[in-house]
């Protein structure tokens, strides 16, 4: 069995908890595919709707359990990572122009989202980790 979020005590039920984790992946790449064809039609780069709303799914779900299953992170950690990658998706999406280079600038964003979103998920979902003090 594989440990999410280690050394964290759950505030909810299994079933409130998965509803909640899949809501902010899903809201979380829906809010992104949107927000980057606008930007795509804005500066008329090619764009494909669906597609970029399966990548941007997939980088959320890469993102999440990332998080999810390494060592507890502290928030500025996690915000870190997250900006880090923002930074570099959004540098890598101005200088490209064809649609594989551009998917891969969703996917890095995808990520960034997935973290963030898993950052939330420990906030609203469960009490902050213990971590184990060896004597």
């Amino acid at each position: 069995m594989i440990a999410f979020f280690r050394y964290s005590t759950p505030r909810y039920s299994a079933r409130i908890r998965f509803a909640g984790a899949v809501a902010l992946q899903l809201l979380g790449a829906a809010a992104l595919a949107g927000a980057l064809c606008l930007l795509d039609s804005f500066w008329e780069k090619p764009t494909a709707p669906l597609v970029s709303l399966i990548v941007g799914l997939t980088g959320t779900l890469i993102g999440f359990h990332g998080v999810a299953l390494v060592r507890p992170l502290a928030n500025r950690r996690i915000g870190f990572v997250a900006a880090s990658l923002l930074i570099f998706a959004t540098f890598y999406w101005l200088v490209s122009s064809s649609l594989p280079d551009l998917l891969l600038s969703r996917l890095f964003y995808g990520c960034a989202v997935g973290a963030l979103a898993a950052m939330v998920f420990r906030w609203c979902f469960l009490e902050p980790p213990v971590m184990p003090r060896v004597s």
